[in-house]
């Protein structure tokens, strides 16, 4: 790859974060970012929690109630850095809750490539969309 490819594909950023069995995406209730931050740090394992995506902007793409993959989002880091694991689950979720209102079989993000010039992930379940994560 060229440089300016691998600025555009981003091969350096994680295949899939923040995947876990412990939450759905419509079973968590906490009222702002904080209160989410914290549950988060008691719920999920240090692994799944020091995870980030180095890039300030991404693509996600929910799924619908038929399982097929929706309209993109674009989502802004904070910190205009990268994306850590709380951040992008708690954005996720409102982007994910817009369009299924039903409750998932566990949560993660899946790189799918590049939309909009942006790197982008689909908004899953614990087991990925592509059958390659049987547990």
């Amino acid at each position: 790859m060229t440089n300016d490819e691998k600025k555009f594909f981003r091969p350096d950023l994680l295949m899939r974060v923040g995947r876990t069995k412990e939450l759905s995406w419509n079973s968590f209730e906490q009222k702002n970012f904080k209160e989410f931050e914290n549950y988060l740090n008691h719920s999920l394992k240090p692994e799944i929690l020091n995870q980030k995506i180095e890039t300030d902007e991404i693509v996600v793409l929910p799924f619908g109630q038929k399982g097929g993959i929706k309209k993109g989002e674009i989502l802004t880091a904070n910190n205009d850095e990268y994306f850590t694991v709380p951040e992008l689950l708690w954005k996720s979720k409102s982007v994910q809750e817009s369009v299924n209102p039903d409750k998932s079989n566990g949560i993660g993000l899946y790189r799918i490539g590049f939309e909009k010039g942006l790197p982008s992930y689909y908004i899953g379940e614990y087991l990925d969309k592509a059958g390659l994560i049987k547990e």
